[in-house]
């Protein structure tokens, strides 16, 4: 009797053991490093002719997430990843923030750095925000980053740190305004043009790892905007790929070789201040590349940024922390990016449910620590009720199927509308839209990831299954914000920059 006591014990105590090395003993330093549209087939451990050797190193000393899903465009993602709520909760725009436009992501949200900062965390936003900026209440500095050097807009000369928004003039006509976008907290940055983005954000990145006391836990957000558009090469990375003809390809190329090259810097950086061994580094691309434009690949995946194929949601992403019970491996388990809300809360001390708000991410760490099953089986790619298809009505379905969607469940995939995100214009890229039939496409992903064989006349059982739960997530959902543009926002109206104007 005593011996099988002391071995209960003994399990009892291992099992303990087991879920303490699963997550960090003190509040870990957290790390998100987020590409800007980096096509999956563009890094070195899926076979690309573009050197990434320290993501490369870095994933395979970490956790490849292979299943790991962003949203189809920037916002969106960016709206998940720090509310761990989907879009249609939150009532983000159907297609991204827009300058002229105002409104930003609802500030009835209580932001990821917000929560964190109430944990005692130093916080900070390196890059990209995209997230409005119409009034201050919007601006980084409002949402919880202690510091914010970066980008308002989606994207821009990544030299003379401007973007070009489009506006309908009086007469009709579409006109474009540009203006700087690159800011320091509550200022416009103007004395910094001339250096390329990437190199600003490593700079920046570095000297905030360098002044960090240590006394607090650290959260950085760096946010480069490379590879997006407009295809501009810093220093003398064209060099390496004389050899690629395509010339987008290899200004694309070039531009993903700098970023990462800024990535293998930021993590020495850690190392040299001693942050490194209670890090956690989290790195995944905010969506698919854009190949018709950009100069991205996504193949062997189908679909490109914008669409809800796999190659415009599934992303390139991996783990790295030394603080991971195991490390080396591939996980194939299914992980959308509002996971990383919940997920990175409890790590840090914090209760995800603190709002109220029914979230949509689940922690995911246990997973990837013990490399064990997902929590996740669901995934909501999106409904756009502000894109329908002019097609006829199908009233045999609940949800409208003109209606720009798609949902995965298990290892099923259904897209409605105009889901794909590439029209007519390259049948290799997405598959046609027939005016004529159902605009239903129903993939079994886990047996045909390269969404070729549509099955949706095949399985109706399972087109309606899918349907049903779109029909349930449109009823939780909120109008999405679109108002009119506002031409007060002009940056001519601002001393040049864009900007909060309310």
């Amino acid at each position: 009797m005593f011996n099988m006591i002391y071995l209960l014990i003994l399990v009892l105590a291992s099992s303990l053991a087991t879920c303490l090395t699963a997550g960090p003993t003190a509040p870990p330093h957290i790390i998100l490093i987020i590409a800007d549209d980096l096509g999956w087939g563009d890094v070195g451990y899926h076979g690309s002719e573009i050197a990434t050797p320290n993501i490369d190193s870095l994933s395979e000393e970490g956790v490849v997430l292979d299943s790991h899903y962003s949203q189809p465009m920037c916002s969106a993602t960016r709206s998940q990843l720090l509310t761990g709520r989907h879009q249609t909760r939150t009532g983000n725009p159907h297609h991204v923030f827009e300058g002229f436009r105002p409104y930003c992501l609802s500030l009835n949200e209580t932001l990821l750095p917000q929560r964190l900062q109430n944990l005692g965390y130093k916080t900070n936003l390196v890059g990209k925000w995209h997230l409005g900026f119409h009034k201050e209440e919007c601006m980084p500095r409002r949402r919880g980053f202690g510091y914010f050097y970066g980008f308002l807009e989606g994207g821009g000369d990544h030299f003379a740190h401007t973007s070009t928004d489009p506006y309908i003039d009086s007469d009709g006509s579409t006109k474009f305004v540009t203006g700087a976008h690159l800011w320091e907290n509550y200022r416009p940055v103007l004395e910094d043009k001339g250096q390329h983005s990437t190199d600003l954000i490593k700079q920046k990145t570095l000297k905030v790892i360098a002044g960090h006391s240590g006394e607090l836990p650290l959260f950085l957000m760096v946010s480069f905007m490379a590879p997006h558009l407009p295809l501009q090469v810093q220093h003398d990375y064209i060099n390496t790929y004389q050899h690629i003809k395509d010339e987008k390809r290899k200004a694309y190329a070039a531009m993903v070789t700098g970023m990462d090259e800024a990535i293998g810097e930021i993590v020495d950086g850690l190392k040299h201040k001693g942050l490194y061994e209670n890090s956690i580094i989290l790195f995944f691309s905010d969506n698919g590349g854009d190949e018709l434009a950009g100069g991205a690949s996504n193949k062997p995946l189908r679909g490109e940024k914008m669409g809800y194929l796999e190659g415009g949601v599934r992303t390139i992403a991996f783990a790295h922390s030394p603080l991971l019970q195991q490390r080396g491996y591939v996980y194939k388990g299914l992980i959308h990016v509002s996971d990383w809300f919940p997920t990175l809360l409890e790590l840090a001390g914090g209760d995800p449910q603190e709002s109220g708000l029914p979230l949509d991410g689940v922690n995911v760490w246990n997973s990837l620590a013990t490399n064990s099953e997902s929590p996740r089986s669901e995934v909501l790619h999106g409904i756009d009720p502000l894109s329908r298809l002019n097609h006829e009505i199908f009233p045999e379905y609940e949800f409208d199927i003109r209606v720009t969607a798609a949902i995965r469940v298990g290892g099923w995939k259904l897209l409605t509308g105009n889901s794909m995100g590439c029209g007519t214009r390259q049948p290799w890229l997405c598959p046609r839209i027939d005016p004529h039939r159902p605009p239903l496409w129903l993939y079994n992903v886990l047996e045909d990831p390269l969404e070729t064989n549509n099955l949706a006349d095949a399985e109706p059982g399972v087109v309606r299954s899918l349907l049903d739960r779109l029909a349930e997530y449109q009823r939780q959902s909120v109008t999405p914000m679109f108002p009119p543009i506002d031409l007060s926002a002009d940056p001519r109206l601002h001393g040049g920059s864009w900007g909060p104007w309310m």
